[in-house]
């Protein structure tokens, strides 16, 4: 009910009167837009893969890593261009324990006890995105989020730091990015389906074992690499546009990209 609510034409044309405007003023090319989204993974996935048997079988057995899962936070953000940034982990850890991400090359991690992302952490994802972006004065970047928590409770610090590294915020309206943010309109499904398809596959491969923290950055990165493709991330963003039955911006981006297709991770 919230979500309905929430998605109306006029908070939606008050996001793309303020994507316009600052469109208008600094000429983004696609490499310059990113979006931003947390979500949180379990050690044991929350949707089921599909499953295949024998016609007219009754039972069919599945693995199951455990009847609960332990919690952790991924920070991913995409740009307009189809490139990736490296993801961010937030381990439910008080201290480092480099051991986490022995399996996952080119990630990194920050540690909170509870697994959730806070604006401590976000703050130090930032500092990595603009070193990822490299914005400059008269190459400024745009970066897209929602209204998470992370978000908003570190705003006033996060103002500041943007306006001195040349970083241009946008806010979603709340309660909109399930059909406004492009990772959560056709990124996020897929990550979901094969990071369960490899907990799978390890839980067939190490029989009588279970899937811990310490298999999350490896199982996730594979996932992760399946998922992030150029067509996926493109489709995202001409996705929340089309979602909206509006025309302009993002449409002009995909448009570029066409002019000067990249690709990165």
């Amino acid at each position: 009910m919230a979500r309905a609510k929430g998605f109306n034409r006029d908070a939606v044309d008050k996001f793309f009167d303020l994507l316009e405007s600052v469109f208008k003023e600094h000429k983004f090319s696609p490499d310059q837009i990113y979006n931003v989204n947390e979500t949180g993974i379990m050690t044991v996935p929350n949707k089921p893969s599909k499953v295949l048997a024998l016609r007219g079988q009754k039972q069919v057995d599945v693995f199951s890593s455990a009847d609960r899962g332990i919690l952790v936070t991924t920070e991913t953000c995409i740009n307009a261009a189809g490139n990736f940034m490296p993801v961010m982990f937030v381990f439910p850890r008080k201290r480092e324990n480099s051991l986490l991400m022995d399996d996952a090359p080119g990630s990194f991690a920050v540690y909170h006890e509870s697994g959730w992302i806070n604006k401590d952490s976000f703050l130090i994802w930032f500092k990595k995105f603009v070193e990822f972006s490299n914005p400059m004065r008269e190459k400024p970047v745009l970066l897209i989020i929602d209204g998470h928590n992370s978000h908003v409770k570190s705003l006033e610090m996060m103002i500041n730091l943007a306006q001195e590294k040349h970083v241009i915020l946008l806010c979603f309206p709340p309660r909109t990015t399930h059909r406004l943010q492009p990772i959560d309109v056709t990124f996020m499904d897929p990550l979901s389906a094969f990071y369960e398809q490899e907990v799978r596959k390890w839980l067939v491969n190490h029989p009588g074992h279970v899937v811990t923290i310490y298999q999350v950055g490896k199982l996730f990165n594979a996932a992760f690499s399946r998922a992030a493709c150029v067509e996926t991330a493109l489709k995202g963003f001409k996705k929340s546009q089309e979602c909206a039955h509006l025309t302009g911006i993002f449409s002009q981006t995909i448009f570029l990209h066409h002019l000067r297709p990249q690709r990165g991770l």
